[in-house]
C-alpha cells in the first residue's frame, strides 16, 4: 500500500516509525511543513512533501491507498478541502482527531470513504490502544486497509461511533490516569523515603509486569483478587483506597472526559 500521512507532528511521526519498520513492504509519504518535524519524518526513511499540491505533482502519489489526517482539529476541515478533488475516492481518510464526527468529516471530504480513529500517546512507542469506526459506504478492502496502518502503532478494535467520546475518555484519556496513579506513588514512596529514581524504576517495571498478567488473563479483578491476600499489605491499601471512594473519584474522572468530547463534538458539528 502507499500510505500518506498529512502532519508530521508527534501523531505523524508515529505512523511513519510504524510503517516504515513494518515488513509488509507498504511505502509512506508525510506532508509537513515543519523543518523540524519534516527532519525527523525523513530520518524515518519516508518522503516528505511541503504541501499537498507537492504531493499530486508527483506520480508516484497521486493515487495513495490509505490518508492518514494527523493534524490539529482545528486544521482537519482544511486539510479535507484540499484532498477532495484531487485525492481519487479509490483513496480511504482516516482522521485522528478528537471531536469530529464521520458526518461532519464529510462535509469537508467530500466522497472519499472515511474512518474515524482514535490512538492514544502510547502510539509514540508504537503501543497505541486504537479504536475505530467507518463511514456507512466504506468498503470491506477499505477498512481493512485502515486496520492494518492504524495497527502499525498498536493494538486495535472497531466500534460503532457512538462510543467514541466513551473511548476517547477510556483509552484516549487513559494513559494520563496511568500516570496520575504512578506519580501519587512515587510521591508517596519518596516520603516515607525511597529514592525516587528507585521508585520510578520499580513502579513503571511493576505496571509493565502488571499489563502482561493483564493482557493474559483478560479480568482485572481476578487480578486484583489474586494478588490480594487477606489481612495482608495490598489488603490494606484496598481498603483504604474504598474508604477514601477511590472508584468514586475515577467513575467521576471518566465521566467529566467523556462530558467534554461529547462538547467539543457539538462544537465542531456547529450545533452549540
Amino acid at each position: 500500500m502507499k500510505i500518506l500521512v498529512v502532519g508530521g507532528g508527534a501523531m505523524g511521526q508515529a505512523f511513519a516509525r510504524g510503517i516504515s519498520s513494518s515488513d509488509n513492504g507498504h511505502v509512506c509519504a508525510v506532508v509537513e511543513n515543519d523543518i523540524i518535524n519534516a527532519q525527523k519524518c525523513t530520518s524515518f526513511g519516508v518522503t516528505v512533501f511541503e504541501s499537498i499540491t507537492d504531493v499530486v505533482k508527483d506520480p508516484m502519489w497521486v493515487d495513495p491507498d490509505v490518508c492518514v489526517v494527523a493534524v490539529k482539529p482545528n486544521d482537519v476541515a482544511g486539510v479535507g478541502e484540499q484532498l477532495q478533488g484531487v485525492i481519487p475516492t479509490t483513496c480511504v481518510a482516516v482522521s485522528i482527531a478528537a471531536g469530529i464526527s464521520i458526518s461532519t468529516l464529510q462535509e469537508s471530504f467530500g466522497n472519499l470513504p472515511l474512518v474515524r480513529a482514535m490512538p492514544n500517546i502510547a502510539a509514540s512507542e508504537l503501543m497505541s490502544a486504537t479504536a475505530m469506526c467507518t463511514s456507512d459506504w466504506i468498503s470491506e478492502k477499505h477498512e481493512q486497509d485502515s486496520r492494518e496502518v492504524l495497527e502499525a502503532l498498536g493494538t486495535v478494535v472497531r466500534v460503532d461511533e457512538e462510543l467514541m467520546d466513551l473511548v476517547t475518555a477510556v483509552s484516549g484519556s487513559g494513559p494520563a490516569y496511568f500516570f496520575l496513579l504512578a506519580e501519587y506513588i512515587a510521591a508517596a514512596a519518596e516520603k516515607h523515603g525511597l529514592d525516587i529514581e528507585v521508585a520510578h524504576q520499580l513502579i513503571t517495571q511493576t505496571f509493565l509486569g502488571a499489563a502482561t498478567m493483564a493482557k493474559e488473563v483478560g479480568s482485572f479483578a481476578t487480578l486484583r483478587e489474586r494478588v490480594t491476600s487477606p489481612g495482608g499489605t495490598t489488603a490494606a491499601a484496598i481498603d483504604a483506597f474504598k474508604a477514601h471512594d477511590f472508584e468514586a473519584a475515577v467513575f467521576a474522572g471518566v465521566q467529566a472526559a467523556l462530558e467534554r468530547g461529547l462538547e467539543l463534538d457539538e462544537k465542531n458539528s456547529g450545533k452549540d
